[in-house]
């Protein structure tokens, strides 16, 4: 049942469009057998292959084949983490409906610091990945990025010119600043946990982490997910599309249309966001969304339009 009051639709809407585009990439990859590894052999490496007493991924690495053994782990591996990321933000979404607010924050834990840590190291590591994964995976770890300054340093790194319109050192603090009250790290480890000794998010005395949360309380969790999780939501799509462009050719047409309606859907989730809730970094960002389809699309503005653009990736004067 759904629950969630409609103050909170347009940035619900907005999570589940990016989740659903990077679903579809899944669905899409299986059918078109993006995620499989096609190579060119000869007749004496088929000859030693069918023979083979092993896993293939270790054929392609005796036999030098390094560009083909990189891409098969990676047409492996990114659907399978991504896969396992969509499936909690998918559940934390479906939890917000129904008003497991403890449930939601437990779920997003994992994506916000795991999943889109291991696709930014991906990114950064570029031919280094698969050797820092085959020899020591542990490096992979969140915690070794040298803190939250170094994980904006990571940030910034893979945005480049996109740190004009994203903010790498906000980014790094919602994900991983448990000292700041504008950050999913407190409350996501407080909901996964009963008690918490961190002095920023230390339990307090005759407490319960979320166990005795009122609707003041509650309240607060919403206004904070629907007001923060869009704009990272935002910055997973980014990486998204930077990750899987290593697999796949994603047509420009298709992503000019998801382009336009996430754009448009994250310009309709700025009216109802409350005045306290509201930050310099999401005003940035619709205001060079607002910008881009202005320039992209050649018109002005307008809610009706924006919510034709929302669903079909055009605006029809």
């Amino acid at each position: 049942m759904n629950t969630l009051d409609k103050k909170y639709l347009e940035s619900h809407r907005l999570c589940f469009f990016i989740h659903d585009v990077m679903v579809e990439f899944i669905k899409g990859g299986e059918k078109n057998k993006i995620f499989t590894s096609f190579f060119d052999l000869n007749d004496q490496e088929k000859k030693h292959l069918s023979s083979f007493d092993g896993h293939i991924l270790d054929w392609l690495k005796i036999h030098n084949k390094h560009k083909e053994y990189e891409i098969a782990i990676k047409k492996t591996l990114i659907p399978a983490v991504l896969s396992d990321m969509l499936h909690c933000i998918f559940e934390a979404l479906k939890a917000m409906e129904s008003g497991k607010v403890t449930i939601a924050y437990l779920l997003l834990r994992k994506p916000i610091q795991e999943h889109l840590y291991l696709f930014e190291e991906m990114l950064l590591q570029k031919s280094d990945f698969i050797k820092i994964l085959e020899n020591d995976p542990l490096k992979l770890r969140p915690k070794n990025a040298g803190g939250v300054e170094g994980h904006q340093r990571k940030i910034a790194e893979i945005l480049g010119n996109f740190s004009a319109i994203l903010d790498p050192k906000y980014i790094a603090s919602l994900r991983y600043d448990k000292t700041c009250e504008d950050s999913f790290a407190g409350c996501c480890n407080q909901a996964m946990h009963l008690f918490t000794e961190h002095k920023a998010i230390k339990t307090e005395s005759l407490n319960v982490n979320f166990i005795f949360a009122g609707f003041e309380a509650r309240e607060t969790l919403y206004n904070f997910m629907y007001s923060r999780l869009p704009y990272l939501m935002y910055y997973f799509y980014i990486i998204f599309e930077m990750v899987v462009s290593s697999i796949s050719k994603t047509a420009d047409d298709y992503l000019l249309d998801i382009h336009n309606r996430i754009a448009a859907m994250f310009l309709l989730t700025m009216d109802h966001i409350p005045e306290n809730y509201q930050t310099k970094q999401y005003y940035d960002l619709c205001i060079a969304l607002e910008k881009y389809l202005i320039s992209n699309l050649g018109i002005e503005l307008t809610n009706d339009l924006l919510k034709n653009i929302a669903l079909t990736g055009y605006a029809h004067k």
